[in-house]
């Protein structure tokens, strides 16, 4: 056996080590999916279904997703539901909230000998729900209240009673309240009217503004009333203010009408 056959028969053995971690390595390789996601709506109410959905490249029919869920202002991440992909390897979840807050929703396909685990963007979801406006904000929400307006009083418009009402002074010519809602909510539904204490010959009128712009006004004698829903968009400051005019009075007697928000109720998100 010749020198010159036993080197060349160490330099291929030489090569074919350092190949095998090479290819070993190249074995072992796992892909990294990406994974889309869409939400069916950006702004719900409570109890109404909210459709997830998308799809996972690099990865088979089968595997397994999760959706995961988080209120806004929390760190941790929860799961909400578990699936698979199907065979064109899309996925689909529904959620139907409980809660009126904000969320985060994000879909994870989990690791396999094939691939690793990776999750979508995240996608915000606000959710609201129609409340009482004065128990969504009790009267220590109030900043101002000029001209003794009354907070969650129970009311009556010709001879039908509203609870949870915010109503006005029998004894005052004028006034108004307001209160911060921060861009919490995004409309406003209420009865307006006068309450039945109210003199034949007076009536009065009722405004409503958001961050200073004129959403609302109209004047009403007794037993006048109309019911209105109003669109708040990302109002921060909302106000209500009413005027009370009554010809039959003499000078200087009060005026004789009670402004009502006749069982308000107001759409916001916590």
């Amino acid at each position: 056996m010749s020198k010159r056959w036993i080197a060349a028969s160490l330099t291929a053995l030489t090569a074919l080590a350092l190949a095998a971690p090479a290819v070993a390595q190249q074995s072992r390789h796992v892909a990294k999916p990406t994974v889309t996601a869409k939400v069916s709506t950006v702004d719900t109410l409570v109890h109404h279904k909210v459709v997830i959905k998308g799809h996972v490249s690099k990865a088979r029919k089968g595997d397994r997703v999760i959706l995961q869920k988080r209120i806004l202002g929390k760190k941790t991440w929860k799961t909400e539901e578990r699936g698979k992909l199907n065979s064109t390897k899309h996925y689909k979840f529904t959620d139907k909230p409980t809660t009126p807050e904000t969320r985060d929703y994000r879909v994870k396909i989990l690791a396999t000998k094939k691939h690793t685990a990776t999750h979508s963007k995240k996608r915000t979801v606000v959710v609201r729900q129609w409340r009482p406006l004065t128990t969504w904000f009790p009267f220590s929400a109030v900043r101002k209240n000029d001209g003794f307006y009354f907070w969650n009083h129970t009311a009556t418009i010709n001879t039908v009673v509203y609870p949870h009402s915010v109503v006005g002074s029998l004894f005052q010519t004028a006034g108004s309240i307001d209160l911060n809602i921060a861009g919490r909510c995004s409309a406003l539904r209420s009865r307006f009217g006068v309450g039945d204490n109210t003199d034949e010959t007076a009536s009065a009128l009722i405004t409503v503004t958001a961050d200073g712009k004129n959403l609302y006004s109209k004047s009403f004698a007794l037993r006048q009333s109309e019911q209105k829903s109003l669109s708040l968009g990302k109002a921060f400051r909302l106000a209500f203010s009413y005027q009370v005019t009554d010809p039959a009075d003499s000078p200087g007697s009060p005026e004789g009408a009670v402004a009502v928000l006749a069982s308000p109720e107001i759409l916001c998100t916590k």
